[in-house]
C-alpha cells in the first residue's frame, strides 16, 4: 500500500533589504529582525519573491513541508439488517368454544 502525504505548510524565506540597510546591519546586528523575512502559507497560492540584493539572493528559499496521512480508519462499516425474529414465547390457542 502506498503511503499518502498531505501538505502541512509552505515556508518562504525572502530577505528583501535595501543596500542602505546592509550598512546598518553590519554596524548594528540588532537593527533588523530576520524572523520578519519568514512567511508561512497554508494553501497553494501564487508565491512571489521580492527583489533583493545579489549578496543575499542565495539565501532566499522555499520550503514545502509534507506530513504522512495516518487516517487508516477510512473503511466503511457494513450494517446488516436482519429480518424481524419471531418471538420465542408460543401461545396456546383456547379450544373452549
Amino acid at each position: 500500500m502506498k503511503k499518502k502525504y498531505k501538505l502541512l505548510n509552505i515556508l518562504r524565506y525572502n530577505i528583501s533589504i535595501n543596500p542602505n540597510e546592509v550598512i546598518n546591519l553590519y554596524k548594528n546586528t540588532n537593527s533588523i529582525d530576520f524572523n520578519n523575512f519568514l512567511h508561512t502559507f497554508n494553501t497553494l497560492d501564487d508565491i512571489y519573491f521580492n527583489d533583493t540584493i545579489a549578496l543575499f539572493s542565495k539565501l532566499n528559499s522555499l520550503y514545502i513541508i509534507y506530513g504522512s496521512n495516518n487516517n487508516t480508519n477510512q473503511i466503511t462499516k457494513k450494517i446488516f439488517f436482519n429480518k424481524k425474529k419471531e418471538s420465542k414465547t408460543k401461545r396456546k390457542k383456547y379450544k373452549g368454544f
